[in-house]
């Protein structure tokens, strides 16, 4: 799994200029969504120390939305149990626990609170925070 970066980067032409090269068009960009925002929370059970550095990597792409995080080393069971709080678009906080959950001796699962979005908070409709759907 590569690490996708939003950073763009620089050349020179021919002509002496510096030109800008953006990322390639199909590479997901997580700071491009503008989807309304959830409150999330996302279990994370480690059964394998091997995959922390690509966890943590995961978790920094994604520390925008991050709102905090809680690690419990488990040693009676040889786990460790996270939980990280993220306010985010569904799809990001769909995209972020499918990536955990690939990763070697990695669970992880979210849950949707009932919170309104802020696009349905914004609106000052009260019946808009009932029809957001889980």
């Amino acid at each position: 799994m590569s690490a996708v970066s939003s950073v763009s980067t620089s050349s020179v032409a021919a002509s002496g200029t510096a030109t800008s090269v953006a990322p390639a068009a199909s590479a997901f960009d997580p700071e491009s969504s503008c989807a309304p925002s959830r409150v999330a929370l996302i279990g994370i059970i480690v059964s394998h120390p091997q995959s922390v550095d690509q966890l943590n990597a995961l978790l920094h792409q994604y520390s925008r939305w991050i709102i905090g995080r809680m690690g419990i080393p488990y040693a009676k069971r040889d786990v460790n149990i996270i939980s990280v709080a993220v306010d985010a678009p569904q799809d990001i906080i769909s995209a972020l626990s499918g990536k955990l959950g690939r990763l070697p001796g990695v669970n992880a699962k979210a849950i949707y609170s009932k919170v309104p979005s802020d696009k349905a908070a914004a609106s000052g409709n009260p019946d808009a925070a009932k029809r957001i759907q889980p």
